[in-house]
């Protein structure tokens, strides 16, 4: 029996230097998370949902697909669409830190997000919906559809569209090492109450 036991104990100690090694290689790696983005625009104008991921490390979004009423724009396709991230430490107005973000298509048809926060500890709180003054100009979180299926983007469904934002906020997801960690602990909560 004491064998067993003695078993036990070093299966759960190696377990528990996987887990810590595994956490610390990940602390390491670039900092990448994935938010989903659900928002309103003013006047009615309809919801804006979608999701991206954004590389904190490197400054770069890797992927998105954000829906409004009069277009989606996403990563599927690179060579009409792109994604870029603009930091301001600080604007000019508001005189606060700023993480923008800009997805846009060729045809100048874009969504900008614009977020009260630095790019090293964004959470995906911070939105912003009031006019903002950076070195190149001003400009708010907006969604602007130039042209029209057919007549311009093939992306829009209605030309000249813009509005601003009524509200919105991006909720990052939770990553698959941390649910990793979170199973782990439950599993060796469980274990610990039937070895008793």
């Amino acid at each position: 029996m004491r064998r067993v036991l003695l078993g036990h104990h070093v299966i759960r100690a190696a377990m528990i230097l996987v887990i810590c090694s595994v956490v610390i290689a990940y602390a390491h790696a670039d900092s990448i998370d994935t938010f989903t983005f659900s928002a309103s625009l003013a006047n009615n104008n309809g919801p804006v949902t979608g999701h991206f991921t954004l590389n904190k490390t490197a400054g770069t979004i890797t992927s998105f697909d954000i829906k409004t009423p009069v277009m989606e724009l996403n990563s599927t396709n690179f060579s009409q669409t792109g994604a870029f991230v603009f930091t301001f430490t600080p604007a000019l107005s508001p005189n606060i830190d700023l993480v923008i973000f800009e997805f846009l298509d060729v045809f100048r048809d874009h969504i900008i997000l614009v977020f009260a926060a630095d790019l090293a500890t964004f959470d995906g709180s911070g939105f912003l919906t009031t006019p903002i003054t950076i070195p190149t100009g001003t400009g708010s979180s907006e969604v602007v559809c130039a042209g029209s299926a057919g007549a311009g983007s093939p992306l829009c469904s209605v030309g000249g569209f813009q509005s601003s934002f009524a509200s919105g906020v991006a909720t990052p997801v939770p990553e698959p090492a941390t649910l990793v960690l979170f199973v782990s602990g439950l599993l060796g909560l469980g274990c610990k109450k039937l070895l008793r």
